[in-house]
């Protein structure tokens, strides 16, 4: 057992890096759905509907976190700012958004629980406290500054 631990300390820069890919692809994925199946419009008028302020703003800012945002981590280029950014969004969607999805006449699929929401928020605050790890571009593209890690 020793040594499947030892083997495991070894690889933690690739988990780390596996975590960045995996969770800028998902946002990837989620922002292309509302950039360019919904339209920003589209998801303006979600967010319009189910109460939320200024939907055209939080749609603007909502598609570009998780299509560009997400293209960012991906590549490791202003990951810690955009792991709070993602604390910030997720967090937000679990103590406000999903609540508010209860009281409507959404489907049940609007209705799920917030785990995956609260997965992103704790994906994002290790972004966040960890910087971009290895073989990301920013510390390379973006050399001395750090906010661009």
């Amino acid at each position: 057992m020793n040594g499947l631990m030892n083997f495991l300390d070894g690889q933690k820069a690739n988990g780390y890096l596996i975590l960045r890919v995996v969770t800028g692809a998902i946002l990837i994925y989620h922002g292309y759905g509302k950039l360019f199946g919904f339209g920003i419009s589209g998801v303006s008028g979600f967010f319009g509907n189910i109460g939320l302020p200024a939907p055209d703003v939080l749609a603007t800012l909502v598609t570009f976190l998780e299509f560009v945002g997400g293209i960012g981590i991906l590549l490791g280029i202003l990951t810690r700012l955009l792991g709070l950014w993602m604390m910030l969004q997720f967090g937000l969607i679990v103590v406000w958004v999903k609540p508010m999805l209860l009281d409507t006449g959404f489907s049940a699929m609007d209705k799920v629980g917030s785990e995956f929401d609260l997965l992103l928020f704790a994906a994002g605050a290790v972004l966040a406290t960890m910087g971009p790890g290895i073989g990301a571009l920013g510390p390379k593209v973006l050399k001395g500054m750090r906010w661009a890690e």
